[in-house]
């Protein structure tokens, strides 16, 4: 077992993790242009990886990387030329460290095989001496290596990187003339320190922060409906609840990362994809360095990714066939981040063949999915992709066809309290847009009341509000025609449980989208619009059917949230299958 520093191990992970990151993007940029800088960079990357994880006794680990680094010295000092598939082994070994590195975070003592991964890297160098030597080693490491025992791991504390923003300024010397001292403060330059702190303690100053901005907002209102008249108090009260939100925007913002190592992981996904199909395509990104927070990218890459992998299977055409229809041999995915007032916009685009409406409308009716006399438009038609278990594939492949398709996307991104829209131009390509909120601390809400108690409904899970008294609903209908659509009607507070009283009176309706499906929800007050700060249930109390957790409300009144989207396909599942008479 490797003598290691089971305290150290911790921030080792994080810094490799930067590290392996910076990796896979060098062996990407290597397989369009191996230039000799590139290599000399990787070497350094992988000597630092060796250097680090010996300095905290992960002995073992450095070994592996030890000769992978003797590797990449022959491509660096061109003892051996250079092949494309050299950057996919290197890709792969960054894989199999890259997993490493993750266990290890978990279990700190665990020592993993390495001999595949290494022997295929070193024997595309046709080196049998690396090979061998290799072999030798890792051999005797697994037949010494400790059977671990389940206790043997222990919790290695995560840790995120904070930038500070230092000014490196020298003060003028006053002997010298001032025309040299301009020229010093000339030369003065930014640069950015890195501390890395424990993830906890973020966490634990967002939650007191967000307390401090409930209090702030709560003082605020009690001036404006208290009459009492005192502007120097207003002007105060004003000015505290301004740099408490800004404060708490800056903490939040400890939290965010760019979407650059997403993109990545995505041409990564693009270019294994395109070799695996026979197919060329480019990558290009825009954007990189907009930041979302961190749990919101964590969760994000895996519905980017099966998007970007139904692009290349789906829409990119094969070379000749591009070739034959007047395009480019080489195919395009264009992946776009735009920063926006309190979200993020992401784009995947392709230029491939487009989705095909008719052909979309007919799959959708042999699966069940819709009637032959529903009418929907062309945005409604692409929207049926979404549903689960649709599939245009033909065949059960290992890339598509299983069954497992962007109804998991979707799902995936209203879980982010995001939405996603997609358009299509037959034979020019295929674009999603997914819009993300910049953090999940913080959201926009919709005051509510229900049996004279207030709720939160967040923003984005409303698609339209409607006043009940210029509808002309009666009190018993369970269905209505809004813009020539029939939707039905469920009163929120039977689907929530809520006891209503005999003078019960719904003035208004929140209208949810989910899909091409819509479900009218008939409220009894739509208060006001504000911002409000999520608080989520203790882990004792489990998932709460409908809510989505709690806030303090402007008045000071505890609210709880409302899981509009939740409760709107858990009525559509108890009308199957009745639901397709209400597509929207």
């Amino acid at each position: 077992m490797d003598g290691m520093d089971l305290e150290l191990v911790g921030f080792f992970c994080d810094e490799a993790t930067d590290l392996l990151i910076r990796w896979e993007a060098l062996c990407l940029e290597i397989e369009k242009n191996p230039e000799t800088s590139k290599f000399d960079e990787l070497f350094r990357i992988a000597h630092n990886l060796k250097g680090s994880s010996r300095s905290v006794g992960l002995d073992t680990f450095g070994n592996f990387i030890h000769h992978v680094e003797d590797g990449i010295t022959l491509l660096r000092t061109k003892k051996v030329t250079f092949k494309p598939q050299y950057a996919i082994e290197l890709l792969k070994v960054q894989s199999f460290i890259l997993n490493w590195v993750t266990e290890l975070k978990n279990n700190p003592s665990i020592i993993l095989d390495g001999t595949a991964i290494a022997d295929a890297f070193l024997q595309t160098l046709n080196d049998a001496s690396l090979i061998e030597a290799f072999n030798q080693s890792n051999n005797d490491v697994l037949s010494a290596a400790p059977v671990i025992a389940p206790e043997a791991p222990t919790p290695v504390i995560e840790v995120v990187e904070v930038v500070a923003e230092t000014k490196m300024v020298s003060p003028p010397n006053p002997k010298v003339e001032k025309k040299q001292v301009v020229s010093k403060e000339a030369t003065a330059q930014k640069t950015d320190e890195t501390v890395r702190v424990s993830a906890q303690k973020i966490e634990t100053l967002i939650e007191m922060m967000g307390e401090l901005s409930i209090h702030q907002a709560v003082v605020f209102h009690t001036l404006q409906t208290s009459g009492y008249k005192n502007p120097q108090l207003f002007h105060s009260a004003y000015l505290g609840r301004k740099i408490t939100r800004e404060l708490y925007e800056k903490t939040l913002a400890l939290r965010m990362v760019p979407v650059q190592p997403v993109f990545q992981r995505l041409e990564r996904t693009v270019r294994e994809m395109s070799r695996t199909l026979g197919k060329d395509v480019e990558v290009e990104m825009i954007g990189g360095e907009v930041e979302l927070d961190k749990t919101v990218c964590e969760k994000i890459i895996e519905p980017l990714t099966h998007m970007v992998r139904n692009s290349i299977d789906h829409g990119v055409e094969m070379p000749e066939i591009r070739t034959q229809v007047g395009k480019a041999k080489n195919g395009k995915v264009k992946l776009t981040a735009v920063q926006e007032s309190g979200s993020v916009t992401l784009l995947i685009e392709d230029d491939g063949k487009g989705l095909n409406p008719e052909k979309i409308r007919a799959k959708a009716e042999l699966q069940g999915l819709v009637k032959p006399d529903d009418q929907l438009n062309d945005m409604e038609t692409l929207a049926l992709i979404f549903l689960p278990g649709f599939s245009t594939a033909e065949k059960v492949t290992e890339i598509s066809g299983r069954g497992v398709g962007m109804d998991v996307v979707m799902r995936a991104v209203e879980a982010l309290k995001g939405e996603i829209k997609i358009g299509s131009e037959l034979g020019k390509g295929t674009r999603f847009q997914i819009t993300l909120p910049t953090t999940l601390s913080i959201i926009d809400a919709l005051v509510i009341k229900m049996n004279n108690v207030q709720y939160a409904v967040p923003v984005n899970a409303i698609d339209e509000i409607v006043n009940l008294r210029e509808f002309g609903l009666e009190k018993n209908e369970n269905m209505m025609k809004l813009n020539g659509h029939v939707i039905p009607v469920e009163d929120l507070s039977h689907a929530l449980k809520i006891r209503s009283g005999n003078d019960h009176v719904s003035k208004s309706i929140l209208v949810a989208r989910i899909g091409q499906h819509r479900v009218a929800f008939k409220v009894d007050e739509v208060c006001e619009q504000q911002q409000i700060v999520v608080k989520k249930f203790s882990s004792g109390m489990g998932n709460v059917f409908g809510l989505a957790g709690g806030t303090i409300l402007a008045d000071g009144q505890p609210g709880l949230i409302v899981d509009l989207n939740n409760i709107a396909e858990n009525y559509l599942r108890k009308i199957q299958p009745k639901e397709q008479e209400y597509a929207a």
